[in-house]
């Protein structure tokens, strides 16, 4: 096992996990000061339902093979949002590492990231779009060639998603796994969306480093960016009883559990 005592050897590495999809990823690297991001390891597993299982053996033998837990200088987590459970399994890895160790921990959001590992692009906009639940799509856009944020994140259902882009001055590029899954509504013959290929929905190796060395760190769990109910708070009706339980005492229970937790812990909620 990794040992996550301190040791004499210099932290210079950095992070990044994400695993708000179908799948882990796990990269390292250095971040000289006023140099660009170098990577010394990366892992991507398709995990389908199966993060548990890989997070910590992968991370483990990563870790041992680049030198130990005493070499991280900084650990990045993508918060979402995404899966609930791959996104709470992350969470919690990073704030179990950073509590054994010390070292400190700092938030990705997941839309920005595939904004920034899109491939180059000159004019118009980048449309993101990932899948939320079915008929339903995270969305965000942003400026080109910059690729500034143009508005918030927002949930909505694919037919609004396809209006709100369709009002946009083109050209419009589009990427994601809400496109793929919505391709009905949003990839028809009179689309005016540009769709990137579908190796452009997930994060790059090197976007998620730098995006890692870009970012704030501190030492505290990073909080979840959560824009929706879970499914099984939607579903309360038909899950209680398998319980149980009412509805009405399902409720109850998560208004309970939830008044149990710190206001702070959603204040990302939308």
């Amino acid at each position: 096992m990794t040992s996550c005592a301190r040791s004499s050897v210099r932290p210079d590495l950095l992070l990044a996990l994400g695993a708000a999809e179908d799948r882990l990823q796990l990269v390292a690297g250095s971040a000289p000061e006023g140099g660009e991001p170098v990577i010394e390891a990366c892992q991507e597993w398709r995990t389908k339902g199966r993060i548990l299982d890989c997070l910590a053996p992968a991370l483990e033998r990563m870790l041992q093979l680049l030198g130990g837990v005493g070499r991280l200088a900084g650990v990045a987590v993508v918060r979402g949002p995404g899966s609930f459970s791959g996104i709470r399994i992350a969470l919690a890895t990073a704030a179990g590492l950073s509590a054994a160790s010390g070292v400190p921990l700092a938030g990705l959001d997941y839309l920005p990231l595939l904004a920034r590992s899109a491939p180059e692009l000159r004019e118009g906009v980048l449309a993101v779009l990932t899948h939320a639940r079915r008929g339903l799509v995270h969305l965000q856009t942003f400026a080109l060639p910059g690729r500034a944020a143009l508005g918030p994140l927002q949930v909505v259902s694919a037919t609004a998603a396809a209006g709100l882009l369709r009002a946009l001055p083109g050209p419009v590029h589009a990427l994601g796994s809400g496109l793929r899954r919505n391709a009905e509504f949003l990839l028809g013959p009179d689309s005016p969306l540009l769709p990137l290929p579908p190796s452009s929905d997930a994060p790059t190796a090197d976007a998620l480093l730098a995006a890692a060395a870009a970012a704030a760190y501190a030492p505290r769990p990073v909080e979840p960016l959560y824009v929706r109910d879970a499914d099984a708070e939607e579903n309360l009706a038909q899950l209680a009883p398998l319980r149980g339980l009412t509805a009405a005492e399902g409720r109850r229970l998560i208004v309970e559990a939830r008044d149990s937790i710190p206001a702070s812990a959603f204040s990302e909620k939308k």
